[in-house]
């Protein structure tokens, strides 16, 4: 971080992430927290949702990540998940408002990384139920 960078919700302890470095971040952070491949939809996904979110709101502030999850969640196209069932669409939603809670009361980067994994793993996250049949 270069020394005048301005950072209104960060903190110094959080390296400065671009919000699709965020992105990227945490999609890849959760398969390897994650690696089986029936977590994909389950474990994986909520850790993902609340780790972003937790990153976003760190850096960026509780408004801009409830702005970009609800952007992810809507029927907007390009940046929406448009055919998304609506079970999952909650499950995401919900999830997306842990991380931002996290992110908020958690400062680095690896307490993020760990908490998120407890919230996942004690069962305060949503999974979602996917049966294979949309």
């Amino acid at each position: 971080m270069a020394a005048g960078d301005f950072i209104p919700y960060g903190v110094a302890t959080m390296p400065k992430y671009s919000k699709l470095e965020i992105s990227d971040f945490a999609h890849n952070n959760a398969k390897s927290v994650y690696p089986n491949k029936e977590q994909a939809n389950k474990e994986r996904d909520a850790y993902r949702h609340i780790l972003w979110q937790a990153m976003t709101a760190n850096q960026y502030g509780e408004p801009t990540a409830n702005m970009l999850g609800n952007m992810h969640e809507s029927q907007l196209p390009f940046v929406g998940t448009p055919f998304q069932p609506a079970d999952q669409k909650a499950m995401d939603l919900y999830n997306n408002r842990l991380g931002v809670e996290l992110g908020l009361r958690v400062k680095t980067l690896p307490e993020m990384m760990m908490e998120a994994k407890k919230i996942v793993d004690s069962g305060k996250a949503k999974l979602d139920s996917y049966d294979g049949s949309y």
